[in-house]
């Protein structure tokens, strides 16, 4: 096989790697900037489109020729080249300075690229023709323009994102260390700052030269049989994916970007200067180390190997050359270079493996892991321990000089290596150092060749099911309420369905002659019940309240009865859902497939296919076409599945069906024969799945709790979450499905459940900064101002980063214990039936799951904080680790003391856990409106599944003394300001009493501050019912906010309810003269509940005749076709609306009596209270904006037949289009009060 063809896989392999990279980062650059095209086509006259054109193929060209692929003959190729030279001198020439920025070479080679362009067209066509193999080069040529291309369009589109993605920048911390140094990096610009032109623009053709050197010096490693020895590819590409790793680890720009046009005169010394994170201009954040530094070493130690030593002479002068031209031009500090130094031949030397490195002595490889030692010392301290440096200079200095020192002396080092030609090239190398030709990576089982559309329809199973899952939840929250419990319980419905499928359908593939059969037959059973659960939801609802009518609230038995309904609907579809794994893992172990590997593809598509629709659920069919729509969608797709499968099936693709006598241990089987697993080895493996189950929900409920504190609670984020979580999975079982291969099952579960220990830890210092860093984007948006969809993206990063490492290691654990546990049960307990084993596991999985719920979300969280909790789950992995570690069959100390080892260091790395949480950090709401608000200390705080994180900050106010503020998750609830909130809190229970003189009975939904309440109940009412979703609210309020609630909750005409407020109204009979809503922020997932028309239609029938219904609306940050909505929904059921506003906040007030509006009655009535706030009572009335004839022009002018503008349980509109509202540019308060008042 000659050097062309071996090198094939590998440039493709990379190709489409970077393909995929290139096409996320355009989609991520289209969110944030609008960007949509790959390539920047332009406004280009013929001429320029030819050129243009022509150049993007001179890299590719240029390798081809200098590797010797071209197929041509050299006096054809120089024949070529030389006709490019015209060309030169005419663009130059005759281009009007349409080309500068151009190298002549690029034009010298457009004849060649043209010609070769036409000889490709024309050798596709051939092989088309005679029906032949495409010839190598032109296989290439195609992947190395791919590739090329590619990498361009990551770097760069990362580049720039970069520069949005990370506003807080290092710089002014690393500036400062050039005391150190003596300010050479500015020292340096303003020496070539006084040089001749043409001096300064030879420092500039350094600077830029070196990404064009790259690939013609890896076509010369090709050339010269040496790319597969010093492994050239991972050379080349992987030391970006690490700098941008370290771009991200500590993001700088350079001086020139964090002083602009005054860098380097007019700046102050680096001592003058106030160390912090510096908001810098949008520019790239890839000062840390430098790689253009570091990429002139790589090309040093590239011109080594090369068996033509005269590139050495320009190597080393380009080395320094760009060590002169980061300063000079501002792009570096001297620190950048010094990090660079012993990362850059470090990183080399590990990537290259050189045959001669791979039989080194010891010493020189510890040469090597010292120099990678002291760039990760150096990348921690900077990050972690900024001004320890800055007040350490001397240590700076020695420590500098001992990474020039340690840098240098293995760049000369690595000469001795690979200087002779017996070292490096191919030919020549002893059989010993020989390289093994290069693998492309599989990511399904080799059985699987030419029957991948068994694990594909899994993906879409997959899918289909989350859109299953989230309509269900939906569907059902409006009937048992939107608490944690009620979700719960239908989230543990679900779960044990599934459970119990898993079990049964282990029996049902064991015994079944055509598995894949039966499968279609279930995914069409699930398609044809889901078309029809709208219907059955109905009759569910109406059975509940018939059965819960009157009952309290917090009933006990109101949970079994939710559990017993939840499992009369939902049973059917969940336990055919959890029977599919075992009836399509029979399949794969028919194939002669292993347990652990049959499992890992089918699991691996199921979880990807479910994280892919709870982000096009989310972001796109609820939305667009609602619950029954994404229902029905979701129906038609399960039923395509089935047809799909059927119509395999009868055209004969599966060769012989996989049946009872065919299921792996059996004698005669044709299937994978189960591994021997020891007793030892399969109850670990038990515990892992059960035991293991509870971490895995548990970890999911905390992560999602400390998440939503984060990155925001909106039913966006919740999407985001849930998809992260299910893309980690499904990445980990991929990757264990090849791991498999390699390593041992239960090796493979250890590694596993150390890594999911090493997470936690690792995550738990991360939770303050990410608050601070969502915080960090109010200043950089000066510049680039973040949409919704850049937030998004924002978002789905910092869940990506807390939840996807923990979850990726609980996928690679799931597929090997559960092969280690089916195959354990199979031999003990079912005759050699794997399959049964699969579907006992998986329930036992499914039920540790149920428990995980149920532990982490009623006990764990609230008795002992997120922080204790994840502390202990970390402690249970590493127990988990431990239990597998004791369960190996072996004796051999040196084997033992390897599985050990990891347990023990997690163990010990659980020591240095942090010991709380910053709360006050936490707490700034940076979530919300991507900017920090100076909320205060946080002075007391509760956690809950409930609640999230309730706290109570404290703040010094204009009189001296100080503001308490009662936050969820770092968004606002209430104060304390005489003259601030506390007026609009006092005005929702004041201004609907202008409506009514009835003081008989009265609903709050929502309990806040208690100070509404506590207005109502002087007010005279006889009684007060409150509903609040959240006990902390209630706990932290009557703490801190007695003197303006009066400690309303423990009043005696009070009575208290902990549930959500729309299920209160649903199952009580009750009638009320008023209902309050107090809603701090309608964008929260499940709150928009209570501003859909359903919600108002139940209301009314909960009001007495002379009625009203009063609700807070938040004005700020909604758009105004969102605020139409709710003006709609709310008209569409009651006859006068009154729109007021007061204390900065928008106040509904809704009625069918025709005596509700303001009279005297009424109004004197009220006037004879008093008030607590700074308001005064006279002023009521003057705080309408809009009354009921003003509100019906408008909604009819725009929805004559009130049936647009209206937010339903359907349609959703309201819970999904509200939280953009955070992401305009400017406040719309005065949008919405201008379409009110003007006429």
């Amino acid at each position: 096989m000659n050097d062309l063809d071996r090198s094939l896989p590998v440039i493709r392999a990379w190709a489409q790697a970077l393909l995929v990279c290139a096409l996320l980062l355009k989609v991520a650059q289209w969110v944030v900037f609008g960007v949509n095209s790959l390539v920047d086509l332009g406004d280009f006259d013929a001429e320029r489109w030819i050129v243009h054109f022509g150049t993007v193929f001179v890299f590719p060209v240029l390798f081809l020729l200098i590797a010797g692929w071209l197929p041509f003959s050299r006096r054809l190729l120089i024949g070529l080249v030389v006709a490019g030279l015209p060309v030169v001198a005419l663009l130059f020439i005759f281009g009007s300075g349409r080309y500068i920025g151009f190298l002549a070479y690029q034009f010298a080679l457009l004849p060649l690229i043209y010609f070769l362009l036409a000889r490709a067209i024309w050798a596709w066509w051939e092989s088309r023709r005679t029906v032949s193999a495409l010839p190598g080069w032109l296989i290439a040529f195609f992947w190395l323009t791919v590739l090329i291309k590619s990498f361009d369009t990551v770097a760069l589109a990362w580049l720039k994102l970069s520069g949005v993605l990370f506003p807080a920048t290092y710089d002014v911390h690393l500036y400062k260390l050039e005391l150190a140094y003596d300010n050479l990096a500015a020292r340096v610009a303003a020496v070539h700052l006084s040089l001749p032109v043409w001096m300064r623009e030879s420092t500039v053709f350094i600077y830029a030269v070196l990404n064009s050197l790259f690939l013609p010096l890896l076509a010369l490693l090709h050339r010269e049989r040496k790319a597969t020895p010093l492994h050239g590819w991972v050379m080349l590409l992987t030391p970006f994916l690490v700098a941008w790793c370290c771009y991200a680890w500590l993001p700088a720009s350079g001086p020139s970007y964090l002083f602009q046009m005054k860098y380097p005169v007019g700046v102050p010394s680096p001592a003058d200067v106030t160390a912090a994170l510096s908001t810098v201009i949008p520019a790239p954040r890839n000062a840390m180390p430098s790689m253009h530094f570091s990429g002139a070493i790589f090309v040093f130690m590239i011109a080594a190997a090369l068996r033509r030593k005269g590139f050495m002479l320009p190597a080393t002068v380009l080395v320094l050359g760009t060590a002169w031209a980061t300063l000079a031009l501002g792009e570096h500090y001297v620190i950048d270079l010094v990090v660079a130094l012993p990362f850059a031949p470090a990183l080399a030397i590990l990537l290259m493996r050189a045959p001669l490195w791979r039989v080194a002595p010891r010493w020189q490889k510890g040469v090597v892991w010292s120099a990678g030692a002291t760039f990760v010392v150096w990348m921690l301290l900077l990050r972690l321990a900024p001004a320890w440096l800055q007040a350490n200079l001397g240590w700076v200095q020695v420590f500098s000089v001992w990474s020039v020192g340690v840098g240098l002396y293995l760049m000369g080092l690595h000469v001795t290596k690979v200087w002779s030609e017996a070292s490096t090239q191919e030919a020549l190398l002893a059989p010993s150092l020989h390289v093994k030709a290069f693998t492309p990576p599989h990511f399904l089982p080799h059985e699987l060749q030419g029957k991948k559309w068994l694990v594909g329809i899994f993906f879409f199973s997959g899918f289909a099911g989350l859109v299953y899952e989230v309509v269900y939840a939906k569907a059902l929250g409006v009937t048992f309420g939107g608490t944690a419990l009620a979700a719960n319980t239908v989230l543990m419905t679900y779960m044990g369905g599934m459970a119990l499928g898993a079990w049964l359908g282990g029996g049902l593939a064991a015994r079944s002659r055509q598995p894949l059969m039966l499968y279609a037959f279930f995914e069409a059973a699930i398609g044809i019940y889901a078309a029809v659960t709208p219907q059955l939801f109905h009759g569910v609802q109406q059975i509940y309240v018939a059965l819960a009518l009157d009952a309290a609230p917090d009933a006990g038995w109101l949970t079994a009865l939710r559990m017993g309904l939840g499992a009369a609907v939902l049973g059917v579809p969940t336990v055919l859902m959890g029977a599919t794994l075992p009836l399509v893992f029979q399949c794969l172990r028919g194939m002669g497939i292993p347990t652990g590997r049959a499992i890992a593809p089918l699991y691996a598509a199921n979880v990807l296919g479910a994280a892919v629709g709870a982000l096009v659920a989310g972001y796109a069919l609820l939305p667009a076409v609602g619950r029954t729509g994404s229902t029905l969608i979701a129906a038609v797709l399960s039923l395509m599945v089935a047809l799909y499968v059927i119509d395999k099936i009868k055209r004969g693709v599966l060769e012989a069906p996989v049946g009872a006598q065919e299921s792996g241990l059996r004698p005669g089987s044709q299937g994978a024969p189960a591994l021997t697993v020891g007793p030892r080895e399969g109850l670990s493996a038990l515990a892992v799945l059960t035991i293991g189950g509870v971490v895995t929900l548990a970890l999911e409920v905390v992560f999602m709790h400390l998440l939503a504190v984060v990155a925001g609670n909106s039913v966006y984020a919740f999407g985001l979450m849930l998809s992260t979580f299910l893309l980690g999975l499904g990445l980990g079982s991929t990757v264990g499905e090849g791991l498999m291969r390699r390593w041992s099952r239960s090796t493979l579960v250890l590694t596993a459940q150390c890594g999911i220990a090493l997470c936690i830890f690792l995550t738990a210092f991360v939770w303050d900064g990410l608050a601070s860093y969502m915080g960090s984007f109010g200043p950089a948006q000066q510049w680039v101002w973040l949409g919704f969809g850049a937030r998004e993206l924002v978002r789905a990063l910092v869940c990506t980063l807390a939840m996807l490492p923990p979850a990726f290691f609980i996928g690679l654990s799931y597929p090997a214990a559960m092969g280690l546990a089916a195959d354990w049960l199979a031999q003990r307990r079912y005759a050699g039936e794997a399959v049964r084993g699969v579907g006992l596991a998986s329930a036992l999985n499914t039920m540790g799951n149920i428990g995980g719920v149920l532990l982490a979300g009623f006990w764990w969280l609230p008795e002992f904080g997120s922080r204790n909790v994840l502390l202990g789950l970390a402690v249970t992995a590493v127990v988990l680790a431990g239990l597998v570690a004791w369960s190996a069959q072996t004796t051999e100390p040196r084997r033992v003391h390897r599985r050990w080892l990891p347990v023990g260091a997690a163990a010990g790395l659980l020591t240095f856990f942090p010991a709380h949480w910053n709360h006050t950090a936490l707490s700034t709401g940076g979530n919300v409106y991507f900017q920090t608000q100076r909320w205060g200390e946080v002075i007391d705080y509760a956690e809950s599944v409930e609640g999230g994180l309730t706290s109570v900050a404290r703040a010094p106010d204009s009189t001296g003394g100080s503001q308490l503020t009662l936050l969820t998750n770092g968004k606002f609830q209430g104060n304390n300001a005489q003259g601030g909130e506390m007026v609009a809190q006092e005005s929702f229970a004041l201004i609907p009493l202008m409506h009514t003189a009835q003081r008989g009975a009265a609903l709050v939904i929502g309990y806040g501050t208690g100070m509404t309440a506590r207005v109502l109940q002087d007010q005279g009412f006889a009684q007060l019912e409150i509903a609040e979703t959240s006990r902390d609210i209630v706990s932290l309020a009557d703490r801190h906010f007695e003197s303006i609630n009066a400690g309303i909750s423990r009043h005696p005409v009070v009575k208290m309810h902990y549930t959500d407020g729309r299920n209160f109204l649903l199952t009580q009979s009750k009638q009320f003269d008023l209902i309050s809503l107090e809603i701090s922020s309608i964008w929260f997932a499940g709150a928009a509940n209570l501003y859909n028309r359903e919600f108002y239609e139940l209301a009314n029938a909960r009001l007495r005749p002379q009625g009203v219904l009063q609700q807070w609306v938040q004005l700020h940050h909604m758009r105004p076709l969102d605020f139409l909505h709710v003006l709609g929904s709310v008209r569409s059921v009651f006859k006068y609306v009154w729109v007021y506003v007061s204390g900065g906040q928008g106040i509904l007030v809704a009625s069918n009596d025709d005596a509700a509006f303001i009279n005297e009655k009424a109004l004197d009535k009220l006037m004879k209270g008093h008030t607590i706030s700074a308001m005064n009572l006279s002023d009521l009335p003057r705080k309408l904006v809009a009354s009921p004839g003003r509100v019906d022009a408008i909604i009819r002018r725009l929805d004559p037949e009130l049936n647009n503008l209206v937010s339903t349980d359907n349609n959703l509109y309201l819970e999904y289009s509200t939280p953009k509202g955070n992401a305009v540019r400017e406040d719309t308060i005065g949008q919405i009060l201008e379409m009110l008042t003007k006429r």
